[in-house]
């Protein structure tokens, strides 16, 4: 009878482990998605913070298909903020200041061989 006990409970404290591990994880997967959701819809605050000046330029709560890409050069990591404004291109350096303009004979990203860093944004209420 006594083993018959052992067994039992050795059941039941692998059945509530497994409960409280699965939820534990399930809780972990919806935080980490959560996560990712909250680092997407903030990438705009994010860009604004690390380039103030952007502000000037883009009013993120009346946009109008708007688009920032940040870039930097193969060699080194200087980088440079690409502002589209309809179709206008323009390049900023870190500071803010205008560094090239995109024309039908340049190409700013091409002519400097930058490359994405992967920062961009877009504004969500175009189109």
């Amino acid at each position: 009878m006594n083993s018959y006990l052992n067994f039992f409970m050795t059941m039941i404290f692998f059945f509530v482990g497994g409960v409280v591990a699965t939820h534990a994880q399930e809780k972990s997967i919806d935080i980490d998605t959560k996560h990712e959701i909250d680092i997407r819809d903030n990438k705009v605050n994010q860009l604004m913070y690390d380039y103030t000046w952007l502000s000037k330029h883009v009013d993120v709560n009346n946009c109008n298909g708007e688009r920032i890409d940040v870039f930097k050069m193969k060699n080194g990591d200087t980088k440079f903020v690409l502002l589209e404004k309809g179709d206008r291109k323009i390049m900023y350096d870190v500071k803010g200041e205008q560094y090239c303009a995109n024309s039908e004979e340049l190409d700013c990203i091409e002519f400097y061989e930058l490359m994405p860093t992967g920062d961009t944004w877009k504004c969500s209420t175009a189109e």
